[in-house]
């Protein structure tokens, strides 16, 4: 992380490092204690891992950390030291052979403090290679002490600043900048003062305080990541002051594209300000000279000199003072009193300033304060000396001891300065050089003003008594009250002399060169007013577009080649050999010859061009011949112009011909329109000659209205013989323009160079083409750069756009296209470059696949698991162990054993190969026959067929059994599985239907009338049979009811068979079969007319078989000639004899019957009567 600690006396920048508070001595007994070498790995989420290490005589070990996560690692020196030329630390990157620390074995002489290195990768090394002499060990060396940290994030970049109120007694504010979060989205600071905490989402600062100015404070940041969390070092309060009494800054230049700038002056202080408190500066000046002043004539240890005369009145905590003594050991007391007494020098660390201790008096400037000896031989008056340095009223009084050798070391010299500022009332301590003398007086010293009392002091932190030595350190005291008087101010001026501002910092905005005064103006003891002035100089560019773009127009510049020619559009003569007269003119590439007294060797103003030519006038002395140049041009109609050309003027004033300086130039330059009439005008004003060329561009704003043809029109303006020639170059007319047209293009996309390093590198300048959409590259400058301030401004651009490595991810980079040569013409946009992270692709994939050979081939899902993943991109190549590609889908099944691997691949920069071993294990062929039916209710053994090795292998039947065969004697599904010693199972299963035998039952024999319908009837013990029928064995199509309508033919056979044949649902039959015969002459195919019942057999019934048969009798009467009924019969077929119902005899005589048949019958219809005569035999 960048971290800048600012003070006002420096600018330093610092890598904060944490955990310092360790004292060396409890580390080397740490390190003694508990060290281990070889591989440490780096908790990453834990954040920076402190280590410790002291290396031996002859030491090679070598400590290797890798991060858990593959990030790269830093290692940050926080303290340590190794013998400089002996003994080295090496650090080597993640391949283990890069040296990264090659450059500096040694670290800074020997101290490694602050040297951090960064791995590529996720290992770093440390190692030292020593001599067998001095090392760590021996306690010579401060043990190597050093933090790790994984790079999981980018560092932010934070400046610490206090504001300058460093006085003892005031409080100062620290302002913590954030220019830069890093990765971190939110960062938290706090103090090691109680402060509360705060938060920066963007960039700003954040200030904490106030806080007393002898504070040393400490800053926590979080960043929402361990490993780019900081501790601050102290953060201390010392202002800063300038070196001049008053300085405007150094003159500026502002080009067409800047308006306005800040105009800085810097001063040492106001004058006259309230003296009863100070600020603290510490300001890094050049110092006044330490010899050539007034000799002190102290060459007596330990007193004060006399009185010294101050040309001016100090002003020291609210007191005005004109006298000064100087002390032997290095004071300036403003206490007369003083003058010539005893020079206390005896210190003690409990006698801090403000002190009443003698020693210390009051009114007194210690700078520094410690027991130096003026007096050691020889004697030296001058070597505390002084003088008087400037003008009135801004002069310094300067007060030096000058290698003042150190009591009790007098090889130990002391020089420093203290110097008194005239009108300022500041004092300076400058310490140049200051030793300790540790065997005298402990070597105490001390710096600080005390005044009129205790409670008036001023004291430099870490300054006051105590044990310290320094070189080149400067301290300034610096009055910190309100003006004594309103009249003693700062002001800026313009040339004129009115003020601008009271302020040091003022914006101004010239439109041509100008002057500008910085002023102390100071309200003398008398009442007058004296000042101390600087000016500054803000030179203004000519010739200034108003337009940010511009379409060319017209240029002429002249062109090229060596010798004079002529030009069209002059009025005035054309010299093509000699020296130029009045109304003369050439057009040549060199002033040389020209004309004795203009500057030779001039060059024209084209830039790049080689013997470029001008046009040189000399300028007529006759009013009359005004004109010098005239030419139409061709423009576009109300559109603004701008016109411009650059002008110097010829005469050297170094040649002296003419007088003085020469005659000014003075050139109106104009646009008309084609009638004459001026359109706009302007005038260079009065251009003096110089000893120099001095090429000024002239421009005019135009806009031609309806004219598509103007005149560019060049006039002189001052008549004179001596001193008024010019020469002319790049006449432009330029109309204004617009700005490119750019698209916006796509984002930019890339892999990590490096796994873990967040960074990519990028071909910017591919996005051209399709941000110029078309447009010709060669007419744009095209940048780019890393934010829209520098995009906007042109600054920063990316110095090699083709292989640009990104600085953050995502990153936005602006692209500025800008037209040739117009500098403010131009057009932005953005783009992101994004890293590609690789995903850690995670699958359900198996190492090893096993596979029974009856299963179906096993099929493999590489599809990855991860969340967030769009399927739809990811792609698959799956190959064999030969290294054939055998399918490029997410799944696939393979066929046979052997090794397949997988790549998958995620765009546009994740990918994985993964390895599976499938093996095939073989299983028996097992075959249980097919499905079987028993319709007699017998029992039945199941015995399967196996082919192939079942040795060790288990049967298992659904039954429970575990034999090889089973018998059963339920209708049932049957199953056998065999488990084989692989633990592969086959199984087949067969259907077993047991069932009882099929009853059918059919009409016994019968006989039938010829040509007679008749229907055979079925009956089935069982419901859902089918029923297929046969005559005399052959079946009869299309007859699967129970009942059979059958006929036999007068002429056919005179008994046939049918058969019937029924099948249940088991697939059981039944059969039964009848024998139907016709009616023997078919004496009984009608109904007899009489019966004699006389037991011959022949005739003795009334025989209705056939008509029963046929359609069925369900009632059978007969009745008398009385109409009574003697008989009844149901379900008549040949019962009636002539009894009656009783059994009676009935007589001889006719009878009347009426039948009740069941269906209608063909011929008898559903009822039928009729007569019957009974004959019997007479007794």
């Amino acid at each position: 992380m960048n971290i800048k600690l600012l003070s006002q006396k420096n600018t330093r920048t610092y890598r904060f490092v944490k955990n310092l508070s360790t004292t060396i001595a409890s580390m080397v007994v740490f390190l003694c204690l508990s060290v281990s070498y070889g591989q440490t790995t780096i908790p990453c989420a834990d954040g920076s891992f402190n280590d410790t290490y002291c290396y031996t005589p002859n030491d090679t070990t070598q400590i290797v950390y890798t991060s858990d996560t593959g990030f790269p690692l830093r290692l940050t020196f926080i303290e340590g030291q190794v013998e400089l030329n002996f003994d080295e630390v090496i650090i080597l990157d993640s391949d283990g052979v890069t040296n990264l620390n090659a450059g500096n074995p040694y670290g800074n002489t020997g101290d490694m403090s602050g040297f951090v290195f960064e791995s590529s990768g996720d290992t770093i090394t440390l190692q030292v290679t020593s001599d067998g002499i001095a090392s760590c060990s021996d306690g010579l060396f401060v043990p190597l002490n050093y933090d790790i940290n994984c790079l999981t994030c980018t560092d932010p970049t934070i400046e610490f600043t206090n504001d300058g109120m460093c006085e003892t007694g005031q409080q100062f504010t620290i302002g913590v900048d954030i220019t830069d979060l890093g990765s971190s989205t939110s960062i938290t600071v706090t103090d090691d003062q109680g402060s509360a905490a705060q938060t920066a989402t963007t960039a700003g600062v954040l200030f904490f305080g106030p806080y007393p100015a002898t504070t040393g404070v400490t800053f926590t940041v979080e960043t929402g990541d361990l490993n780019c969390d900081f501790t601050s070092g102290i953060i201390e309060c010392q202002a800063q002051g300038s070196c001049d009494v008053l300085d405007a800054g150094f003159d500026m230049f502002i080009d067409c594209e800047t308006f306005c700038t800040d105009l800085v002056a810097d001063y040492i202080a106001l004058p006259n300000l309230d003296t009863t408190s100070y600020q603290i500066q510490g300001p890094l000046c050049d110092v006044p000279p330490v010899t050539g002043g007034n000799p002190t004539n102290l060459t007596i240890d330990d007193v004060w000199s006399g009185l010294i005369a101050l040309p001016f009145e100090f002003n020291f905590y609210g007191n005005s003072y004109t006298n000064v003594v100087a002390g032997a050991n290095g004071q300036l007391s403003f206490n007369a009193a003083l003058a010539g007494n005893y020079n206390g020098w005896a210190m003690d660390p409990a006698d801090q300033i403000p002190t009443n201790d003698a020693n210390y008096p009051l009114n007194t400037v210690f700078g520094a304060y410690h027991d130096i000896n003026p007096g050691v031989a020889p004697a030296a008056p001058d070597r505390i000396n002084y003088f008087v340095n400037g003008v009135a009223p801004f002069r310094v009084f300067v007060l030096n001891f000058n290698a003042v050798p150190q009591f009790g070391c007098n090889e130990l010299l002391t020089t420093q300065q203290i110097l008194l500022y005239e009108s300022l009332n500041v004092i300076d301590v400058n310490i140049i050089n200051k030793p300790v003398c540790a065997t005298w007086n402990d070597g105490l010293a001390a710096i600080g003003l005390q005044g009129n009392n205790l409670t008036e002091f001023s004291v430099p932190e870490d300054r006051n008594v105590g044990t310290w030595e320094v070189t080149n350190e400067n301290w300034r005291f610096v009055p910190n009250g309100g003006p004594v008087t309103n009249a003693s101010i700062f002001e800026w001026r313009d040339a004129a002399g009115n003020v601008l501002s009271n302020d040091p910092v003022f914006t101004v905005c010239p439109d041509q060169t100008t002057v500008y005064t910085a002023a102390l103006v100071v309200e003398m003891p008398d009442g007058s007013f004296d000042e101390l002035t600087d000016t500054i100089t803000v030179t203004k560019e000519n010739g200034c577009s108003p337009f940010d773009c511009t379409d060319d127009v017209f240029l002429e510049d002249f062109g090229t080649g060596v010798g004079r020619t002529t030009h069209p559009f002059t009025p005035l003569e054309f010299n093509a050999t000699t020296q130029l007269n009045p109304n003369q003119y050439a057009v040549t590439n060199i002033s040389t010859g020209l004309n004795f007294g203009w500057h030779q060797g001039m060059e024209d103003n084209t830039s790049g061009d080689t013997n470029g030519r001008a046009i040189f006038f000399d300028i007529s002395d006759q009013p009359s011949q005004i004109e010098v140049y005239r030419r139409d041009i061709a423009v576009a109609a109300n559109t603004s112009h701008i016109f411009d050309f650059a002008m110097t003027t010829m005469y050297d004033i170094d040649t002296n011909i003419c007088s003085g300086t020469g005659i000014d130039s003075r050139i109106i330059y104009q646009i008309e329109d084609a009638a004459g009439t001026v359109l706009a005008t302007s005038t260079t004003g009065n251009v003096p000659n110089g000893a120099n060329p001095n090429w000024i561009r002239y421009s005019l704003e135009f806009n031609p209205g309806d004219n598509t043809t103007i005149q560019l029109v060049l006039l002189n303006d001052i008549f004179g013989v001596c001193g008024n020639d010019i020469a002319v170059d790049d006449i432009r007319i330029r109309a204004e323009g617009t700005s490119p047209t750019v698209e916006a293009p796509m984002d930019m996309f890339s892999c990590e160079d490096t796994p873990g390093s967040d960074t990519a590198t990028f071909d910017l300048t591919s996005q051209v083409a399709e941000i110029l959409d078309g447009q010709n590259p060669a007419d744009f400058e095209i940048t780019f750069h890393t934010s829209q301030g520098d995009a906007d401004l042109g600054d920063n651009p990316i110095a090699t756009p083709a292989a640009y490595q990104n600085l953050a991810n995502p990153e936005t980079i602006y692209t500025r296209v800008q037209r040739l040569n117009q500098d403010d013409c131009f057009t932005t946009t953005s783009f992101d470059l994004i890293v590609e992270l690789p995903v850690v692709i995670t699958t359900n994939l198996p190492t090893q696949l096993d596979v029974c050979a009856n299963e179906d081939a096993a099929a493999i899902d590489a599809t990855p698991t991860n969340s967030g993943i769009d399927l739809s991109s990811v792609s698959y190549e799956w190959k064999n162990a030969g290294g054939t590609v055998v399918s490029t889908d997410a799944i696939f099944t393979p066929l046979e054993s052997g090794t397949y691997t997988v790549t998958i691949s995620i765009p546009p920069c994740s990918e994985t190969t993964v390895s599976i071993d499938v093996v095939v294990k073989p299983v028996p062929d097992l075959d249980l026959g097919e499905d079987v039916t028993l319709c007699d209710s017998e029992d039945f053994e199941i015995v399967p067929a196996i082919s192939g090795d079942t040795t060790g292998a288990s049967f298992l039947w659904s039954t429970g059994d575990v034999g090889t065969s089973i018998f059963v004697d339920q209708s049932g599904t049957y199953s056998l599985e065999i488990t084989t010693v692989d633990g592969c199972v086959v199984t087949d299963e067969i259907v077993v239907v047991i069932s009882d035998p099929v009853v059918v039952t059919l009409n016994e024999d019968f006989d039938v009338c010829p040509d007679f319908e008749t229907i055979i009837t079925a009956n089935s013990s069982d419901a859902g049979v089918t029923y297929q029928w046969f005559e005399n064995g052959t079946l009869i199509p299309d007859q699967g009811e129970n009942t059979l309508v059958i006929t036999l033919s007068q002429n056919g056979s005179s008994t046939q068979e049918y058969s019937v044949v029924v099948t249940n649902s088991d697939g059981c039959m039944g059969t039964a079969v009848v024998n139907v015969s016709l009616y023997t002459d078919n004496e009984n195919c009608v109904i007899s007319q009489g019966i004699s019942p006389n037991g011959d057999g022949l005739n003795d019934v009334l025989d209705l078989s056939f008509l029963n048969n046929r359609t069925g009798i369900n009632s059978f009467q007969v009745f008398n000639r009385n109409g009574t009924t003697v008989y009844e019969f149901v379900n008549y077929s040949n019962q009636w004899g002539g009894q009656t119902t009783d059994g009676e005899e009935l007589p001889t005589g006719t009878y009347y019957y009426v039948l009740g048949l069941n269906a209608e019958d063909p011929v008898f219809g559903s009822s039928y009567t009729g007569w019957v005569y009974i004959n019997r035999e007479k007794n």
